[in-house]
């Protein structure tokens, strides 16, 4: 029998993965005649000032957006909580897609069965992001968060011990969430980031006249991608393939220019900033191969992308992609602390392309059997109890 659906989630402009996440499983949910109805704090102050919200309608999902205290987690998901009381009352089922599980917030407030996905937990996210000596305003917050450290993680034991549902996005966070917060496991399932393989998909063949470069995408200026330690990598490599260049999608810090330029490669690191989604795939697609660096990932969705478009990856052993690489199959992995052998693992990939092709080819058949939407869409349902 057809639910409907409340679905509580970020503003749609915080990440990306995070709103592919929330249209991939209301998609699903309305292709099986579901209503939903999606909500989510404005980033707006003036309406926060004029208690205004939003409603509009787009491919059959409604959106509604709410006043709150724009872009400070967990206080803006308080007052939503108060405006969305009454709505709650219309709807069959209660779901919440966050980055941490501070989505479920209205619901837990306002004592409503819910399910809840989540990538990380707050906690973490915020541990690995800040730096006691760091001078800057975004730090300001930081410290702020530092304080009030204690109840957050209290609430979050809270909003999972009162989950009817936790849904996941990989073992590495499945574990985390169980041994950090005391849940029995078997109350959490994997529900993986899929992967939409008619966008992300590899060339026929290869662009005539294209330059070689190695690609790394993420948000580059979080400490968790560790993206100078693969600036000296690259330094290493860049002596042995003259013709080599990196490419990196994401916005650096200051001390990553300031790094390129002390090794002396800053003529051959392309930082391009944020791109859309249709010049992510033709960056992907051209590559000669993706490397990772980072040293946390609760799944590496980038990696996915990759992989779908024919790429040959190299990714550190970093929690996530240990549920995604079989080692010289699908991808390759390298240390976290050895810049050697980590170039080494990079070099032969360049230097064998018979290799390079057979892993390549075998990521776009793993990730269409294990990680796209067309393998994972028809089992929401079941995932959600429905």
């Amino acid at each position: 029998m057809p639910k409907k659906i409340c679905v509580f989630t970020d503003h749609p402009s915080i990440t990306r993965g995070r709103k592919a996440m929330v249209d991939f499983m209301s998609s699903a949910l309305r292709q099986n005649g579901h209503r939903i109805v999606i909500y989510f704090p404005s980033r707006s102050f003036w309406d926060l000032v004029l208690l205004k919200r939003r409603r509009w309608a787009k491919d059959g999902i409604e959106y509604v957006s709410l006043p709150a205290i724009p872009r400070i987690s967990v206080l803006n998901y308080l007052l939503p909580s108060l405006f969305i009381k009454k709505d709650l009352e219309g709807y069959d089922m209660f779901l919440a897609i966050g980055g941490s599980n501070h989505a479920a917030i209205p619901f837990f407030f306002n004592k409503k069965p819910y399910t809840l996905w989540v990538a990380t937990s707050y906690m973490d996210e915020w541990q690995a992001q800040f730096d006691p000596l760091e001078v800057s305003v975004s730090n300001i917050y930081y410290h702020f968060i530092n304080i009030l450290g204690p109840y957050i993680v209290h609430l979050e034991k809270k909003i999972y011990e009162n989950a009817e549902r936790i849904l996941c996005i990989s073992r590495y966070t499945k574990k985390a969430i169980s041994a950090r917060f005391g849940i029995n496991s078997i109350k959490i399932n994997i529900l993986p980031y899929a992967v939409d393989t008619t966008i992300f998909r590899p060339l026929a063949q290869a662009r005539p006249g294209a330059e070689k470069y190695l690609l790394s995408v993420g948000k580059v200026s979080d400490p968790r991608k560790n993206l100078s330690y693969l600036l000296e990598v690259f330094a290493c490599l860049a002596k042995k393939v003259p013709e080599m260049r990196l490419i990196v999608v994401g916005r650096p810090r200051r001390r990553h220019t300031v790094t390129a330029k002390r090794l002396g490669i800053s003529d051959r690191v392309i930082f391009l900033g944020n791109q859309s989604r249709e010049r992510l795939v033709r960056l992907y697609q051209d590559a000669q191969a993706f490397v990772l660096s980072s040293n946390q990932e609760g799944l590496g969705i980038v990696l996915l992308e990759a992989m779908a478009c024919g790429l040959c990856v190299v990714s550190t052993r970093c929690g996530g992609p240990e549920d995604i690489i079989n080692n010289g199959e699908n991808g390759f992995f390298a240390p976290k602390n050895d810049l050697e052998q980590f170039a080494g693992v990079v070099l032969k990939i360049l230097e064998d392309s018979g290799l390079r092709k057979k892993v390549s080819d075998d990521a776009v058949k793993f990730i269409e059997i294990n990680y796209s939407t067309g393998a994972w869409k028809h089992k929401i349902p079941e995932f959600l109890g429905l």
